[in-house]
């Protein structure tokens, strides 16, 4: 009796509101998560894929093949299976 003069003295508990519960949910969620990855494509696009794009417009600009060939040819790294003699 105990028990029930405590619920009793609450007043009674409404519905929980289920219905198109999880609707909401996967709505709020999955506009967070769209909003999250937007946010990390944008970071990555200018924190890691633009800096590695200038960095490799700045190495091949100044970057001579001929001349890194005769190189790793000095060194004795380089053997080419189709030899091209001039």
């Amino acid at each position: 009796m105990a028990n029930t003069s405590a619920v009793a003295s609450s007043g009674k508990l409404a519905k929980p509101q289920l219905r198109g519960y999880a609707q909401r949910y996967v709505r709020r969620h999955l506009i967070g998560a769209i909003t999250l990855s937007m946010v990390g494509a944008i970071a990555w696009k200018y924190l890691v894929a633009e800096p590695r794009k200038r960095r490799y417009a700045e190495f091949y600009s100044t970057y001579d093949v001929a001349k890194e060939e005769a190189r790793l040819k000095s060194l004795g790294l380089y053997d080419n299976p189709f030899p091209f003699d001039d």
